[in-house]
C-alpha cells in the first residue's frame, strides 16, 4: 500500500517502483519539437535530472543486491540517453565486476558508436582505461 499502512521497506518499495515507472515515461525531451531558445536549459535539466534518478535507482538495486536488475535498468535507460557517461561508465564497470567482459566491451561499442554519430568525440579517457583501450 503506497498511501499509508505497511513497513518503511515496503513504502521504499512503492517509491522506488514509481520512480522507475516515471523514468521510463515515453514523454520525449521537453518541448522538443519547438525551438525555444528558453526551453534548451529546462530540456537539459531534466534530462540530467532522469540520469540522476536512474543512477539513484541503480544504487538502490545494488543495495537490495539485485546486480541483474540494476543492470537492467541502466542498460534501458542508456537506450533513451545514450550520452550519459557518467551511467555509461557506471554500467561498464559493473559488468566487469561481474567477470561479464563481453557486455562490458559491448556497452563501450555502443557509447563509442553514440558519441561518434552524435558528438564526432570518443569516450573519455577513464572509460577507455576501463576496457583496456589506450588513450
Amino acid at each position: 500500500n503506497s498511501h499509508g499502512g505497511g513497513s518503511m521497506a515496503d513504502q521504499m518499495g512503492d517509491l522506488m517502483a514509481d520512480l522507475k515507472k516515471a523514468l521510463f515515461l515515453n514523454v520525449g525531451d521537453f518541448l522538443e519539437n519547438k525551438d525555444y531558445d528558453w526551453a534548451f536549459g529546462l530540456r537539459e535539466a531534466y534530462r540530467i535530472e532522469k540520469a540522476r534518478i536512474a543512477m539513484k535507482l541503480y544504487q538502490h538495486y545494488m543495495n537490495l543486491n539485485q546486480r541483474e536488475a540494476a543492470a537492467d535498468l541502466l542498460k534501458n535507460y542508456l537506450q533513451e540517453d545514450p550520452l550519459q557517461e557518467e551511467l555509461q561508465e557506471t554500467l561498464i564497470s559493473h559488468y566487469l565486476k561481474l567477470g561479464q567482459i563481453a557486455e562490458a566491451k559491448a556497452q563501450y561499442a555502443r557509447l563509442e558508436k553514440s558519441l561518434a554519430e552524435e558528438l564526432g568525440v570518443a569516450p573519455n579517457g577513464r572509460i577507455k582505461a576501463l576496457v583496456g583501450i589506450e588513450s
